[in-house]
């Protein structure tokens, strides 16, 4: 399993490898400087940034210090998404980290005045397999009030109602202008809530493909009565009305 975590901060210009806070979440502590800690031996599986004239960003954790900081590249230099401007994916191979220890997004960006910088990780104990059978793409329909670099909770409304049973969601896409990140919050599930990069537009999805139909495994099960809700982390402020794609295996 996995969740996704975000960062923002407004950052002056000039900054050098300046930490960028994280965003409260409930789903993972954070001390009083506003730092993920790791709740165990979970792994970076991918990562995300984006904000004017952005020039670098670096993972810092204590333990990965005896080797190297690992640079997050590419990243994106817009206030908002961007055509074509998907997380960097580890593949399995993303750093570690140490149970309880605190780890961080930290950024360099030029330009004339401070911009605000929005990040993304996906962390957890790893992916979990999909499971097998055949797989639907479901459209649900949300209406929020975005707040710039935090996360607002929303309903899902299907365009269908589903047959009776449990499902697992294998994949996301959402298309929302205005938003940076969407979120799962599965019912009952507190610790992991899995999520996606939005889309500004129609036509920008090429690159989301990875979370797409299994390949980043399973995001989490509901029953048909019991829809995840979805969290949306604004680029910013207003009303959205974010369309949300889930990929789902009827398991029972």
């Amino acid at each position: 399993m996995f969740t996704t975590v975000a960062f923002f901060e407004s950052i002056t210009n000039g900054s050098v490898y300046t930490e960028v806070n994280g965003v409260l979440d409930q789903s993972i502590t954070t001390d009083a400087s506003n730092r993920f800690q790791s709740p165990g031996a979970w792994q970076l599986l991918a990562a995300h940034v984006h904000g004017v004239n952005m020039q670098a960003a670096q993972v810092n954790a204590p333990s990965l210090r005896t080797l190297a900081l690992p640079e997050i590249y590419p990243t994106f230099t817009a206030a908002t998404i961007a055509s074509n401007t998907g997380p960097v994916l580890f593949g399995g191979r993303g750093v570690g980290f140490v149970p309880a220890e605190s780890f961080i997004l930290q950024i360099s960006r030029a330009g004339a005045s401070a911009q605000p910088v929005f990040g993304a990780f996906w962390v957890g104990p790893g992916v979990n397999p999909a499971p097998q059978g055949r797989c639907y793409t479901i459209l649900a329909s949300a209406s929020v009030t975005a707040v710039q670099g935090s996360w607002v909770l929303g309903s899902l409304t299907f365009n269908q109602t589903l047959p009776a049973g449990r499902y697992a969601v294998v994949g996301m896409a959402c298309v929302a202008s205005g938003v940076s990140y969407a979120r799962l919050v599965f019912p009952g599930v507190s610790q992991f809530r899995p999520g996606v990069v939005c889309q500004a537009t129609y036509g920008d999805e090429p690159w989301d493909q990875n979370f797409r139909m299994g390949r980043f495994g399973s995001f989490g099960e509901f029953q048909h009565n019991a829809p995840p809700s979805v969290e949306f982390l604004g680029n910013t402020a207003g009303a959205v009305t974010p369309a949300v794609y889930l990929d789902v295996i009827k398991i029972g």
